[in-house]
């Protein structure tokens, strides 16, 4: 989606979701299938696109290269059905509660270097989503922040599904 579409505090940055009054159908063309929230973004406000406001021919979401995004809140995209994917940008520290949760089709976590101190929805960050997926590591810092132990740790800590499986 093109950084028009975004309501952000230009003072703050913190993204609110789309803009009121635009026709996001007008980007259903086949390629425009993810959100990627743009780099001047330093949290996403809670609720910011609850309910299925991302458009249901949006199935992927990413942060722009060079991310400030530090974190989502609460049900920030809670019941977005349409979601496959989402890939997190090194710089997020924390996921609130319900951020991600009812994203029924959500099978697909991959994290840009996660590392210690990640706060990840107090144990429902990623409830009732897909029965199945994987978690992927890319750029892990050490063995210990592998997707073997962010896996572990969302199973442990944001009641990721016992079905899903840690990528290599």
């Amino acid at each position: 989606m093109p950084y028009e579409v975004y309501d952000i505090n230009e003072t703050t940055g913190v993204l609110n979701g789309f803009k009121s009054g635009i026709n996001l159908d007008e980007y259903n063309d086949g390629i425009c299938d993810t959100v990627q929230i743009p780099a001047s973004v330093t949290s996403i406000a809670n609720t910011a696109f609850y309910v299925n406001k991302i458009p249901s021919f949006v199935k992927n979401l990413t942060f722009e290269n060079g991310s400030n995004c530090s974190s989502i809140g609460h049900n920030a995209f809670m019941n977005c059905s349409s979601l496959i994917s989402v890939i997190f940008s090194n710089t997020l520290q924390k996921i609130n509660p319900c951020a991600f949760s009812f994203c029924t089709n959500l099978s697909s976590i991959t994290w840009n270097a996660w590392q210690d101190g990640t706060d990840i929805g107090e144990g429902t960050g990623f409830n009732q989503i897909s029965s199945s997926g994987t978690v992927l590591v890319i750029n892990p810092v050490d063995s210990q922040h592998d997707s073997n132990q962010l896996f572990h740790y969302l199973q442990t800590n944001a009641e990721l599904p016992s079905s899903w499986t840690a990528a290599s």
